[in-house]
């Protein structure tokens, strides 16, 4: 287990970082911690709260060694540091907090396999709860919100209005992990953009996320489920891209090894290829000229469209992209969130370790 310091907010890791010995800074690290070690196991045994106390005493000891009123330190904060995590687990086990956000959305034993492959790299999957100073009521308000000024084009220079929308993203994440999670109704890209059909699995209550449909947003929404930014994907992709394309020549992926695709479609394509996954479900491509009214919108989950020249069309639509654009427009089918790019990551480390060089 990895305790989670990337997921805790920047202004957190900072006074870490300086030693602080806020409350709040010490329950943030304890309940994000207890949270993503409820993800893995409910049952969480004392000897694992001991060591990850231990790790955390280790890596921030000016924050949690044991200080007294008069600023001595009579203790490492180990022991300290342990009563927390239990007690924060004991007090997440009583019955009135039972129902937590994760735990409501009752997934059943035949699709647990399956949720388990859609987590996969996911440091966020479903948070617990809401924060503490947030009531279903003001949940409720605040999408109400982000729905509203989706539409709102004068709103994108206002510095204000922006803030408000990322504090109200970040107070709704979870909601919106619950909607994206619902594995009984999986949310399409059309209920997505205006539900009708998919409630809330914990509040009964319709909630609808078209402010997601926006790349600012949706790669914000990725760096809040992975961890890391979308750009780190891109980077570790070029680190490793000489094994990627040594373990294509290996396992003879002809046709892509011979194309004249550009090194990072080709890159894509064998860990698609490799992981049994549709590139076409992610590019899609189309001549030069084509207009906007022509192209199909995405079935599945919002893709790339690559507009390529005449001269260079063939059946293989992997093509050097000439322009890019994300229509992330209706569809009355499945997406299952969060599409490939949260695959992507994982498969990459999987490579790393499995690819041999021929």
């Amino acid at each position: 287990f990895q305790i989670p310091w990337n997921n805790l907010e920047p202004t957190v890791l900072k006074e870490l970082q300086n030693g602080s010995r806020s409350k709040y800074v010490i329950n943030a690290v304890v309940n994000r911690t207890v949270s993503e070690m409820r993800n893995v196991q409910e049952f969480i045994p004392s000897k694992a709260f001991k060591i990850i106390a231990e790790k955390i005493v280790n890596k921030y000891p000016q924050t949690f060694k044991d200080i007294n009123e008069d600023g001595t330190c009579f203790g490492d904060g180990f022991h300290t540091t342990y009563l927390k995590l239990r007690d924060r687990n004991c007090y997440l086990n009583r019955p009135h907090m039972k129902r937590s956000l994760s735990q409501s959305l009752n997934i059943p034993i035949k699709k647990q396999k399956k949720v388990l492959s859609a987590k996969a790299g996911c440091s966020n999957w479903q948070p617990e709860k809401y924060i503490d100073t947030e009531t279903e009521e003001t949940i409720e308000e605040k999408t109400k919100f982000l729905c509203q000024i989706v539409d709102d084009d004068s709103s994108r220079n206002d510095l204000k209005i922006q803030h408000k929308i990322n504090s109200y993203l970040e107070a709704t994440y979870p909601a919106q992990r619950l909607f994206l999670n619902n594995v009984h109704e999986i949310p399409s890209i059309k209920n997505i953009k205006t539900d009708t059909d998919v409630a809330d699995t914990f509040t009964k209550k319709i909630y609808t996320w078209p402010i997601l449909l926006q790349k600012k947003f949706m790669f914000w929404h990725y760096e809040k489920l992975m961890g890391h930014s979308i750009d780190l994907l891109k980077e570790e992709i070029i680190k490793k891209q000489e094994k990627i394309l040594n373990y294509g020549q290996h396992k003879k992926y002809k046709d892509i090894n011979d194309s004249n695709n550009p090194t990072e479609i080709k890159l894509i394509q064998i860990i698609m290829r490799h992981f049994k996954e549709d590139f076409e479900g992610l590019f899609k491509t189309y001549p030069e000229g084509t207009s906007l009214q022509d192209i199909k919108p995405p079935t599945v989950a919002p893709c790339i469209i690559i507009i390529t020249p005449p001269d260079v069309i063939t059946q293989e639509p992997t093509r050097p992209p000439r322009k890019k654009e994300s229509l992330p427009e209706e569809s009355t089918k499945q997406v299952n969130m969060p599409i490939t790019y949260s695959h992507l990551r994982e498969h990459i480390n999987t490579l790393d370790q499995s690819t041999q060089a021929p």
